[in-house]
């Protein structure tokens, strides 16, 4: 029996959103909500800046909409991934939106992360900020730097069987012998 491995970053994306939006006195909190196919995730994470430094996670243990957004994710179709970052109620913010191998800035010919499997992503907050607005009286400037990381085990890289291989070497000594008769 063979140990599973380790998850390792499959892909990341850099989160570098500010924009502001009416918000209540008294808020100081962010949102960023990630959405794939009418599916959440981080949608009831509020972010404060007592969050610089730390990394949210959200998986099958935090979240219900979890393994649907995994699914998606690894389908082997271009799906529309976006997420919105605002006030807590909703609102405002900024957006970014593209197919899984744009956002998370894939490798050429992927198209998302079929063949993996896709156990957590995380956000980890590099800086967030929270500022009443001196231009817009009832509004607040939000600031968030992060980093959104799809973490999971790799698909399996096709290696050749070795009969392939016996095959190619055959073909390739064929060539060498059928050009020395020519020459």
């Amino acid at each position: 029996m063979t140990a599973a491995a380790d998850p390792v970053k499959l892909g990341s994306r850099t989160i570098l959103q500010t924009g502001a939006a009416p918000m209540s006195p008294g808020d100081t909190n962010g949102r960023l909500t990630l959405s794939i196919g009418g599916f959440d995730l981080f949608a009831t994470t509020l972010i404060s800046t007592a969050d610089i430094g730390r990394t949210l996670i959200e998986d099958g243990m935090t979240d219900a909409d979890f393994a649907s957004v995994a699914s998606l994710m690894t389908n082997g179709r271009a799906n529309f991934i976006g997420y919105l970052f605002g006030p807590p109620r909703g609102g405002g913010g900024g957006v970014d939106a593209a197919s899984e191998a744009a956002l998370f800035n894939l490798p050429a010919g992927m198209i998302d992360f079929a063949g993996s499997t896709i156990t957590a992503l995380t956000l980890t907050i590099r800086d967030f900020s929270s500022t009443p607005s001196m231009d817009h009286p009832g509004f607040t400037q939000l600031h968030l730097d992060g980093d959104l990381a799809v973490l999971g085990t790799p698909g399996a890289t096709p290696t050749p069987e070795p009969s392939t291989l016996l095959l190619l070497g055959a073909g390739a000594a064929g060539l060498v012998r059928a050009r020395r008769r020519l020459a």
